[in-house]
């Protein structure tokens, strides 16, 4: 990566219009492009030559420095395809050192199906060559020729004087062999023009300047893929090694990469049972358990009826069986389950199954939304887990469904986005650091992934021009850039290295589960480290396979949920059935109402918080429509549904028949699955229709929506729906499908956010101290949410050697940071600390403390973390008295009782005789350095804060607290307020000095850069401990 710079589009819309009849994708020891590159040569009527350039050593097993070698492999068959998934699995997880790397004995396992072509100038025929070594060059070729289908002499030249050596070689070898001589062209971009944004790849990939001279970079601009005449013209001696391109793609058969078909695993099901026969009966059962006798009636079986056929016909019914089972397995080792996420909560099947815990007959969930019966799409069923049981629920799947060569994660690209191409670029050219920012600034941060041709367009002479999406930023950066050469180089390159892969990294969440040897399908790779495996293709190849996948996501607010219960168990001996809570809890819904919902799942937003006190919701079904409207574009509609809510008789529903439809949500349409039962009832659409209309809205498919426009009319007629009226319907429809969500993921999120926010109402204690404990190795979070405790009057009190545990815990009507929270005290030492307060009881002092925990687990820098953050106020006189001896208690204790005491003996018993404590002296505590200290080690202020003073007046003149910050309108100028707890400068590459500050306002801390112009004028107020207000953007 970073050295790769075609696109595959490019390459195969660049043979198409050459009329190339085939085209080979050789990446450096891996196949990350693989399907996507096979799809879209054959769309293009291009043959796929699906290949790989891997590294070959000696030995792959030898981690030493021993050199490695290119060859390039191309597959001429289907098995010649699955022989280089292994080759290339087999570098990574056998001979990976450095570089996914293979040996001889590998290639002869594997070489059946497969054309070699003996290298660049990095191959070991070549490297033989030119070191004059034709004897060992031609043992090689032999050895070759005993192991691939066919073996080519592979002439390469791009300007390298090497290069043209090493082809008289090839031809004396081919004179001496047999073999043929191929012309190849060694292409890491697309276009000649490409070298220069080519070169900055490889600045970015090596850390380097574009002007460094001693980096990385190639000879010449010749590493582009060229055309037959610009071939021939390099090649004009040897026409045959041009004609035999054309013999190897005659050669190569379709290697049969099977797109679009499902790859279940069967599920193991008892004796006598079909997989169709075994899901319905657990659905029953199911049913039976969630309804009770209504499970009988017609509402419910009709249901299932519906879903179980659309389910059998599809051949689904191991999907849910897998997807149930490990569902179960986790609720059965009390691991918390989510309620549900996403479109599944619609399927009464998963809710019978235990998979969801949302009634989709109460919520009005469609099923059709999760799977179109119209259409066969691999089902997709995301679950969460707390993140503490995640992976003993993976470890569960992949040793049912024979490990590691059955089961794996996905791979994952990080890639260049807009903002960072700019910032990329800007540092390549050592362009102004303070201009870089401002032109990457210009970038909106909303909607997530907005992209430079969001926002510019190019003419046909390459100016920019203002896109139609971001038109005010737009014109900021044309105007920025104009006459000024130095940015628009910087724009230039970003605007071509933007969307590259930058790295490779592991899904979140995926995993493929796989009946069939994985091998026989995809390339692995090792996760980096760990044991666990990864298929190299990314989501959208993996399910264009047909392969089943799942994401096993962890859920921290799960976590937070999990710990509340155990605390409230340990502390009161209550249980709190958190999924049978009451949705209409007054408590709760009041704590909505007011907004106080900081450290409520999906609701502790600034913009959330303002929202609910706007609304006032006073029913579960508010907040899962709110939920669903506080997104850009959808919120603008939250007027409308405030205006609806509190004046009925201002909803107007179009058609009286809309209306059961559409007044839970005061006629906003907040729901895709709204719209979708509309085009039922007034379009007399089918479910399946119904859902093709929900996408074809939402994708803006304008030939699509034609069609069903005419089919909707005509079903509007059918039901005595006025033209107008229809018309009407129809546009607004259009209009609210590209804001409505999907109600099933916010009915879900929404329960979940209730039940975090009942726990925050009910055990307020509890609540907040496992929030805390769950953002333990955040430096942010915590004071936010030790600030919110505080406002809520619950004390927060410093972490205690005798009372702390290793998280934050509930004491009385306090709670108590946990000692893991505290700077440089590790696992290994809480978990010694509390092992010596069961053995021997409290501490008495910090010398006892010293002498009964195990000393191999701190050092002084430990005891004096846990002094400055008020561990030992307890049991000690001043905290500046306790540092004052700390080392000596520590060495008295590390050195003295375990090294000079060992040789001292007394005559009773050979006791040991430990050196005398110090005695303390007499010193106080300055309450600002006792601050400083609490600071330092827990990254809060505990005791009391600095702006506590003045935070009333200081919260008058600003416009959001800085944890509220992300949620302010992108670009915005808005004013902050807090304490100056760092200050530093830098000195910009003109010299001028500019300053970054970070803002500390009790809720948060933020990062304020100063830019010269204005550091000018202020450096003399921006210094630590000052309290700074400051606008920005």
């Amino acid at each position: 990566m970073l050295d790769g710079a075609s696109r595959i589009k490019d390459l195969v819309a660049f043979a198409k219009e050459q009329n190339m009849p085939g085209l080979a994708l050789t990446d450096h020891g891996v196949m990350y492009g693989a399907v996507r590159f096979y799809k879209e040569a054959k769309d293009a009527g291009i043959k796929p030559l699906m290949g790989c350039e891997v590294y070959v050593t000696a030995d792959r097993h030898d981690r030493s420095r021993a050199p490695y070698y290119h060859l390039t492999l191309i597959a001429r068959t289907a098995e010649g395809y699955r022989n280089l998934i292994k080759l290339s699995t087999g570098g990574f997880l056998e001979g990976f050192y450095y570089k996914p790397r293979v040996d001889m004995e590998m290639l002869k396992r594997y070489g059946k199906g497969i054309i070699c072509l003996s290298g660049c100038l990095s191959g070991e025929v070549p490297t033989r060559i030119l070191e004059g070594r034709f004897d060992e060059a031609r043992r090689l070729l032999t050895e070759y020729g005993e192991v691939f289908d066919a073996v080519y002499l592979e002439m390469q030249d791009h300007g390298i004087p090497e290069q043209r050596r090493v082809n008289e070689g090839l031809v004396r070898l081919h004179g001496e062999t047999g073999l043929d001589l191929v012309a190849a062209n060694d292409s890491h971009y697309t276009t000649k023009h490409d070298a220069k944004m080519h070169d900055a790849l490889l600045c970015i990939g090596t850390g380097k300047f574009h002007n460094d001279q001693n980096r990385m970079k190639f000879h010449g601009e010749e590493f582009y893929v060229k055309s037959i005449e610009e071939m021939a013209r390099i090649f004009p001696d040897h026409p045959e090694a041009l004609g035999n391109t054309l013999k190897v793609v005659e050669s190569v058969e379709d290697v049969g990469i099977e797109l679009g078909k499902t790859r279940l695993p069967n599920f193991p099901k008892p004796e006598g049972y079909t997989a169709d026969q075994y899901l319905r009966e657990q659905c029953e059962r199911g049913l039976a358990a969630r309804y009770g006798e209504r499970a009988k009636g017609p509402e419910v079986q009709q249901r299932l009826e519906f879903e179980l056929s659309t389910i059998g016909k599809m051949g689904f019914a191991d999907y849910f069986l897998i997807v149930w089972d490990f569902v179960k397995y986790a609720k059965d080792r009390k691991i918390a389950v989510g309620p549900g996420r996403g479109s599944a909560a619609g399927a009464i099947v998963a809710y019978a199954l235990g998979i969801t815990d949302l009634d989709p007959l109460h919520y009005s969930l469609l099923f059709e939304r999760f799977l179109n019966p119209d259409r066969i799409n691999m089902p997709d069923v995301d679950i969460d887990f707390s993140v503490s049981g995640r992976s003993e629920v993976m470890k569960y799947v992949t040793d049912k469904y024979g490990g590691h060569e059955h089961v794996a994660q996905i791979i994952t690209f990080g890639t260049i986005g807009a903002k960072a191409a700019i910032r990329d670029s800007g540092r390549i050219y050592q362009y102004p650091y303070s201009d870089t920012d401002k032109l990457a600034k210009f970038i909106p941060d909303k909607p997530v992934g907005t992209t430079l041709r969001d926002v510019l367009t190019q003419g046909e002479d390459g100016e920019y021009l203002v896109g139609e999406k971001h038109p005010g930023q737009a014109r900021e950066i044309i105007q920025f850039v104009n006459g000024n050469e130095a940015a628009l180089q910087v724009l230039d390159t970003a605007f071509e290295i933007e969307g590259f892969a930058r790295h490779a990294g592991t899904h979140a969440a995926g995993v493929v589960i796989s009946e069939e040897r994985l091998t026989d399908i995809v390339p692995l790779q090792r996760v980096k480290d760990t044991d666990s495996v990864m298929v190299q293709h990314p989501m959208s190849d993996v399910e264009a396979l047909g392969l089943l996948k799942v994401d096993f996501l962890g859920l921290r607010n799960l976590d937070v949920i999990e710990e509340t219960q155990e605390t409230i168990r340990r502390n009161s001996g209550g249980e709190v059935d958190i999924q049978n809570i009451p949705l209409d809890d007054e408590k709760t819904l009041k704590m909505f109402a007011r907004g106080d919902t900081f450290g409520v799942f999906q609701f502790e937003s600034g913009g959330m918080q303002r929202m609910l006190q706007e609304v006032r919701p006073d029913r579960f079904d508010d907040l899962v429509a709110l939920n669903a409207l506080y997104r850009p574009g959808p919120m603008d509609y939250i007027p409308t549904f405030k205006r609806g809510k509190h004046d009925p008789e201002s909803v107007d529903y179009l058609d009286e028949r809309l209306k059961p439809i559409l007044e839970p949500t005061y006629g906003v349409a907040a729901y895709q699955e709204q719209l979708m039962e509309i085009s039922k009832l007034l379009g007399g659409f089918t479910p399946g229709q119904a859902d093709t209309l929900r996408k074809a809205i939402g994708k803006k498919n304008a030939a699509m929506l034609a069609t069903l426009k005419d089919k909707f009319m005509e079903g509007c007629a059918a039901n005595d729906v006025s033209l107008g009226v229809a018309d009407e319907v129809w546009n607004w429809m259009e209009k609210a499908g590209g804001y409505s969500f999907n109600k099933s993921h916010s009915a879900c999120y929404s329960f979940l956010a209730f039940q975090t926010a009942y726990l925050k109402a009910h055990y307020p204690e509890a609540y907040m101290a496992a929030l805390m404990s769950s953002v333990m190795n955040t430096k942010d979070r915590v004071p936010q949410y030790v600030a919110e405790a505080r406002a809520m009057k619950i004390e927060v009190l410093p972490p205690d050697v005798n009372e702390s545990g290793r998280r934050f815990t509930v004491v009385g009507n306090t709670i108590r940071f946990g000692l893991s929270a505290v700077k440089n005290v590790g696992e290994n030492t809480v978990e010694a600390i509390q092992a010596a307060r069961e053995e021997g009881g409290p501490f008495a002092d910090i010398f006892d403390f010293c002498e009964r925990v195990d000393s191999s687990t701190y050092n002084k820098r430990t005891v004096e973390s846990l002094i400055k953050c008020g561990a030992f106020d307890n049991v000690g006189p001043s905290r500046a008295a306790m540092l004052a001896v700390h080392a000596k208690a520590v060495e008295r204790c590390t050195k003295g009782l375990k090294g000079a005491c060992e040789d001292q003996f007394s005559m009773f018993d050979d006791a040991e005789i430990a050196p005398p404590k110090p005695a303390f002296p007499d010193l106080e505590d300055d309450g600002r350095e006792t601050l400083e200290w609490e600071k330092e080690t827990l990254g809060l202020y505990v005791s009391d804060h600095p702006l506590r003073p003045v935070l009333h007046k200081l919260r008058k003149h600003i416009d959001t607290t800085v944890s509220d910050l992300d949620h302010c309108r992108d670009g915005a100028m808005v004013w902050v307020g807090g304490l100056a707890t760092s200050v530093r400068t830098n000195t910009t590459r003109k010299g001028d000095m500019m300053g970054m500050i970070q803002l500390d306002d009790t809720r948060g801390l933020a990062e304020v850069m100063v830019f010269p112009r204005v550091y000018a004028k202020c450096a003399t107020c921006v210094r630590e401990d000052a309290i700074l207000k400051v606008k920005g953007r």
